[in-house]
């Protein structure tokens, strides 16, 4: 399952955790459990609340900020 979440955050660049909850049939708390306990080794992603992010996602919307501030 958490390479599945990992495959679809690759694509996507983040997703909610309802929304992983929902193609699983899990809770959104029993994801986040599953998929905190894996991030860094099988899930490359950066957790904030109820969202999962991609390390290259974050990237992006930190050069936007940049740019917007410069």
């Amino acid at each position: 399952m958490a390479a599945e979440v990992n495959e679809a955050l690759q694509e996507e660049g983040q997703l909610h955790l309802a929304e992983i909850g929902k193609r699983f049939s899990l809770s959104a708390e029993l994801m986040s459990t599953t998929i905190s306990s894996r991030l860094g080794t099988v899930v490359d992603a950066r957790m904030e609340g109820a969202l999962l992010y991609t390390p290259a996602y974050v990237s992006r919307l930190t050069a936007q900020v940049v740019v917007v501030y410069a």
